[in-house]
């Protein structure tokens, strides 16, 4: 057997749950949680936003997770942004889907394009929500 050098060896992929849920969410890789989703089903409208059941980002953040990536299916665009981002940033969402964090989508990098200037303030965007 050849020892393998931790250059060549493959990240490991951790899975991420909902709690109660069989299947995974997303992963964890090289420091990376990435997911995938339809953004005209999961992406909030008012405020435009990304939101995520709050115990995933914590999973992530356990797992070695530095940076969010959402893959929107329907389009291929990636959005992305530091962990960190969405823990200063982020606002609480009530809306029956359990205990969830949303980060607005000014805050996103879109396809590796840097978010555009934040002009509205966080409490406006809490403002919004109906």
């Amino acid at each position: 057997m050849i020892p393998q050098s931790g250059a060549t060896r493959q990240p490991q992929n951790t899975p991420i749950f909902v709690r109660g849920r069989e299947r995974p969410v997303g992963y964890v890789t090289g420091g990376v949680f990435r997911k995938s989703v339809r953004a005209s089903v999961h992406f909030l409208t008012r405020p435009r936003a990304i939101a995520f059941d709050r115990s995933t980002i914590e999973d992530a953040e356990n797992a070695g997770a530095l940076t969010v990536e959402v893959t929107d299916s329907e389009t291929g665009n990636v959005y992305g942004c530091a962990l960190d981002t969405i823990w200063r940033h982020s606002f609480d969402v009530h809306r029956g889907y359990g205990n969830q964090v949303a980060l607005a989508l000014p805050y996103w990098r879109v396809n590796n394009q840097p978010p555009a200037p934040v002009w509205e303030s966080n409490q406006a965007v809490k403002t919004a929500q109906p």
